[in-house]
């Protein structure tokens, strides 16, 4: 169980926007956390059950990659290509 305290950041000290809530846990409560996210990560990609368009919070798939994908399919939008072209297109953001 997590004991929540509020931390000053700056302002009125009397206005509640000038804190922010930080969570304290027990040593236990961290052990036991990482252990059970590495075993549930290697659950999950051993069985393949998460799709390979899941970016956030994996190993070796930043959120950046899903915004240059996501800039390019956009681009793609507004302009006219080939059917050669978009095979080569799509191709390519399978690689990313």
């Amino acid at each position: 169980m997590a004991v929540v305290k509020p931390l000053y950041k700056t302002g009125d000290k009397f206005e509640i926007s000038a804190y922010r809530s930080i969570s304290l846990l027990p040593i236990f409560a961290k052990i036991f956390e990482k252990a059970m996210y590495g075993r549930l990560s290697q659950h999950l990609q051993t069985n393949k059950i998460l799709a390979p368009e899941q970016y956030a919070f994996r190993k070796g798939k930043p959120t950046e990659d899903v915004a240059f994908r996501l800039t390019v399919c956009l681009n793609l939008l507004t302009k006219s290509y080939t059917l050669e072209e978009y095979s080569v297109i799509y191709q390519r953001l399978l690689t990313v």
